[in-house]
């Protein structure tokens, strides 16, 4: 008897698969197509939907030996309601059961990287690779739908890869398609010249013909037949969740949402908005004013536009549509541009873009509910309050060219300068004490006696210690369904955890904006405390991080905030292998101000930057450009994501450290010194303050956020985190020990073209 290895089994399965050998049972499949395909239970079962529906005691658990009335092996009947399970993604579900099918091509011009970080073919038109033979082209809509079919197949090894890759492809005309998916509307319209069936499998279907039966029909009348009868019938356990509004709502306008991975990928692609939304309002405002482009060929679309939103055959938009209509729901628009996670240098500067935003859209005439979004985004998303008076009395003069009308109500305007007032007494009267006594806790809130009284003043939660990752991608591969619903395992890294995130706080970007009525679902134990002073949001950039050298830092711009100034820095450390640090800092009124990390003279190549400037009346012009067809936009990313392994650390640095005044050094470029205005100072030596900083990864689909609750900040004393777990390679240029390049051996002009972003929250108590 001659032994046959697993390879040799594994090789004969697969052949009797493309052969439809020996099968045992013939799926008769109906939905968004109809076919048969010819099968084996014991290769079926690794998948749990299988596996239940052959061994759980359902009528198909019992082989018959007799073929079925038409012959062959016995059918059973599968009806998927979900349309955003396809032909292409079932076929390559099963064909992984069997231990083949076509490999997956994803091309370049849809992956983003540390260098083009809103990939190679932003944002002009690159033509993308030919697919290899026999490997099975990728597009984001295949993706979704591989993940939906993975999902409902209940196979682990499927869904981890697919949810791998369409986090490692969120970009420009990606995200919209993704954030859809993730709210449940579904996979998006086809795209063009997609194949019908897998690469290589075309031949497995037998296509139900016009004379024959309908599959789903079929399905509709054995749901009444006893299940002991010769054909039986499998049913979507969704399907049965929507048979009393059938005759209401028709299947593309049900929502399919997957729970845990639904929000995995709403959480990647919600980060990316908050990282990228700043510089992608500018390419759409110049694509706004520039005429429409018709296509040579009405059968040719612009490969950018058609993975991001239904077009005209006839015309396309180099620039995917995302904060103009078309793009962002009005409700997500309110949301990103609440965020605290939004990158921008700070209030007045998220005020310009959420002015540009809306008159971007009222372009498109005035529609009424979306009015509605953008008047709650005035007057809660923006903290006016943290401008200056300067500021406030130009806002208040400020008109929509639109409308005619201000932007801001006058009583936001004036109660903003009131909360001013208030916070400067409350410092000036607290000359001994670290805290201010301005909080309170859940319960001690007070809750309006009926619904004619005031609006109940709003709270803003005081932060916690804690370190979280929004839209983190580790560990997908080996994860078992049950991890990728509830979240992967950190056993080795308990200090970071999986962000509790879904649709209803926009997977973890809004603020936690509550009152005394709501602050109690919020927080049902009352263990947290609130603050009726919203904190202070601003962004900070570091360039050429990989010329720092150990110890020595690079400073953000400084700002002033409730009679203090803060700025942040950053740091590398060769401790236990390469560490990053990561500081929000106390700057004392007496020393000299640090200068600022700018770009360097060798990104002047590139037509737009994304370094902060001043204020202007149009948002556009707050951003130098040139010619937008030309180079990419510069591939500036954060880094601080964290990998699998060790934790992150809390550290303070102390006035009068080693490292506390550390000079400038290695080939970085710093602006002149920037002098904010100070209308008060502080006067107490330590206080108490909160905080967080968020950091996107390099192409902004994760973010990881390091919060603390109250510490003391002494006066040039700083507080942040370092981990060895960051993942420095993604904008330090290392050597073969992994360890970074002395500075001389840095290539300057070829490296890595990157920046470090982070928002920073900050609040006194």
């Amino acid at each position: 008897m001659v032994a046959h290895s697993p390879r040799n089994l594994q090789d004969h399965l697969y052949a009797s698969f493309l052969e439809g050998s020996t099968a045992d049972v013939a799926l008769h499949i109906s939905g968004s197509w109809h076919a048969v395909y010819k099968l084996h239970r014991v290769v079926l079962i690794q998948a749990e939907f299988f596996r239940r529906l052959f061994t759980a005691g359902f009528s198909e658990s019992r082989f018959r030996q007799r073929p079925s009335r038409c012959g062959g092996p016995e059918p059973i009947h599968i009806h998927f309601s979900d349309p955003n399970i396809t032909r292409p993604a079932f076929e390559i579900c099963i064909s992984r059961l069997y231990g083949g099918g076509p490999q997956l091509y994803v091309p370049s011009i849809l992956i983003p990287t540390p260098l083009y970080p809103l990939t190679s073919s932003f944002p002009n038109y690159t033509e993308p690779e030919a697919t290899p033979p026999g490997y099975h082209p990728v597009t984001p809509r295949f993706l979704l739908s591989l993940l939906a079919t993975a999902i409902y197949l209940s196979i682990p090894s499927v869904t981890g890869q697919s949810l791998r890759h369409i986090l490692t492809t969120v970009g420009p005309t990606t995200v919209i398609r993704y954030l859809n998916f993730a709210i449940g509307k579904g996979i998006g319209p086809e795209e063009e010249n997609a194949p019908e069936a897998a690469v290589g499998l075309e031949h497995l279907a037998e296509i139900a013909k016009p004379d024959t039966a309908d599959v789903a029909s079929i399905s509709s009348r054995l749901s009444c037949l006893p299940m002991d009868d010769d054909e039986t019938r499998k049913e979507d356990p969704a399907e049965a969740a929507y048979d009393e509004d059938c005759d209401e709502e028709s299947t593309d306008e049900r929502h399919f949402i997957y729970g845990g991975v639904s929000d995995k990928v709403g959480e990647a692609a919600a980060c990316w908005l908050t990282r990228w939304g700043y510089d992608m309002l500018t390419y759409e405002e110049e694509e706004s004013s520039s005429p429409v482009i018709i296509s040579a060929s009405p059968l040719k679309k612009h490969s950018c536009s058609a993975f991001s939103s239904v077009m005209s055959a006839q015309t396309f938009q180099s620039i995917p549509l995302i904060w103009r209509r078309g793009g962002l729901d009005p409700r997500w628009v309110r949301a990103i541009l609440s965020s605290d996670l939004l990158f921008v240098r700070g209030e007045r500067e998220r005020y310009e873009m959420a002015k540009a935003v809306l008159e971007l859209r009222r372009k498109g005439g005035i529609d009424e509910e979306e009015e509605k979004e953008f008047v709650d985004l005035f007057e809660n998303g923006i903290y006016f309050m943290h401008m200056s008076t300067e500021d406030l009395m130009l806002i208040s003069h400020d008109v929509s060219r639109t409308t005619g009308r201000p932007y801001v109500s006058t009583n936001r305007l004036y109660s903003s300068h009131w909360k001013q007032s208030e916070l400067r007494l409350k410092v000036g009267s607290a000359v001994r004490d670290k805290e201010l006594g301005i909080t309170c806790f859940t319960s001690e809130m007070t809750i309006p006696p009926d619904v004619a009284s005031p609006p109940p003043t709003p709270y803003w939660v005081v932060a916690s210690d804690s370190s979280e990752r929004i839209g983190d991608a580790t560990g997908l591969e080996n994860a078992t369904m049950d991890q990728l619903f509830t979240g992967l395992p950190h056993d080795d890294n308990k200090k970071a955890i999986p962000a509790n995130t879904s649709e209803v706080n926009f997977f973890g970007i809004f603020p936690p904006l509550q009152n005394a009525v709501t602050a109690a679902h919020f927080d049902p134990e009352s263990r947290r405390k609130w603050s009726p002073f919203p904190p202070i949001r601003f962004g900070v950039e570091f360039w050429d991080v990989d010329c720092l050298k150990e110890k020595t830092r690079m400073h953000s711009h400084t700002i002033w905030y409730a009679g203090s100034l803060y700025n942040s820095y950053v740091q590398v450390i060769r401790k236990k292998g390469v560490q990053l640090g990561v500081y929000l800092h106390r700057q004392s009124h007496i020393d000299p101000l640090p200068s600022f990390s700018v770009p360097s003279p060798r990104r002047s190549e590139f037509p737009r930057t994304t370094s902060f400037r001043p204020h202007s009346n149009s948002f556009s012009s707050t951003i130098q450009s040139t010619d937008p067809c030309r180079f990419p936009t510069p591939p500036s990313a954060s880094t601080l994501t964290l990998g699998g392994g060790r934790s992150t650390t809390p550290v303070s640095a102390q006035p009068g450290s080693p490292t506390s005044s550390s000079p400038p050094s290695g080939n970085r470029t710093t602006s002149p010194v920037n002098h904010p205005t100070q209308p008060y100072r502080d006067p107490r030596s330590a206080i108490s303050a909160y905080f967080s900083i968020s950091c996107a990864s390099a192409t902004g689909a994760s973010v990881t956020r390091f919060s603390s609750g109250p510490d003391t900040f002494a006066i040039s004393q700083s507080w942040g985190w370092k981990s060895s777990t960051l993942r420095t390679e993604e904008f330090l240029e290392l050597g073969d020990d992994g360890q970074p390049l002395p500075i001389g051996l840095v290539d300057v002009g070829a490296g890595k073209l990157v920046s470090l972003r982070a928002t920073i929250v900050i609040g006194i108590i």
